[in-house]
């Protein structure tokens, strides 16, 4: 139950991001709750419990028979409050690396495992977020958490496998620092990362090491060196 209840608390931090940084209006009503749940990795159950602390911090409204609306409520004090996140932020840069240092140093040995199989798995993700970025109001996040996960699964290593929550706590995490995906909005930057997945996979397929790893340095650089990929308000680029 802890550990529910520390997700559903930062489900509701992300979400509080999210108000704050796309500007959401009172009476606006927040995304559908299937696409906030699929972008934030969480059960509908787990998001239920975040947008009822949501409510209870009199940030978001709910009615009978109506999705939950935004609150007319002091986005000076929230902003306050997010802005004491800052040492968390650092832990979260942490995990990324981690993150991405796993994925970089995997990347050869899983051009010279994978099986057909995984090979189709892998694909399967591919088109998936393709698809999505064309469907435009879905999330991307479930595509891209399977994709990678789908990558490093090929590799068949047991201890390798018990890292792979790291990956959807990742994603999980960057929409702390990110959180536009929440509206359902596909972006350049999104798209960006979809054609790079396809690249990836053309790589892995061909048996190309070198243009394997080159490939995916190029997608994971915005994590290892995201000051070389600000955008003018302040945010990364993924």
């Amino acid at each position: 139950m802890a550990r529910r209840e520390n997700l559903s608390t930062r489900t509701a931090t992300i979400i509080k991001r999210y108000l704050l940084s796309e500007r959401i209006s009172p009476g606006e009503r927040l995304p559908p709750e299937r696409r906030l749940a699929e972008a934030l990795s969480v059960s509908r159950t787990v998001l239920r419990e975040a947008i009822n602390q949501l409510v209870g911090e009199g940030l978001v409204q709910r009615e009978p028979s109506r999705s939950p609306t935004v609150a007319d409520f002091d986005r000076a004090r929230l902003a306050q409050e997010m802005s004491m996140l800052d040492g968390h932020e650092a832990e979260i840069r942490d995990l990324i690396e981690l993150r991405v240092l796993v994925e970089l140093g995997a990347i050869e040995a899983i051009v010279g495992r994978a099986t057909e199989e995984d090979l189709q798995e892998i694909e399967r993700w591919v088109l998936e977020g393709e698809r999505r970025a064309d469907a435009t109001d879905e999330s991307l996040s479930v595509a891209d958490v399977r994709f990678h996960s789908a990558l490093l699964r090929s590799l068949g290593n047991r201890s390798v496998d018990a890292l792979l929550p790291l990956i959807e706590e990742h994603m999980r995490e960057n929409l702390l620092l990110d959180p536009h995906e929440l509206s359902g909005l596909i972006t350049d930057d999104d798209r960006r990362v979809i054609d790079q997945h396809r690249k990836i996979f053309e790589a892995v397929k061909a048996r190309d090491a070198e243009t394997a790893k080159k490939r995916m340095y190029e997608h994971l650089d915005p994590y290892l060196h995201p000051e070389k990929y600000l955008r003018h308000d302040g945010t990364v680029i993924r």
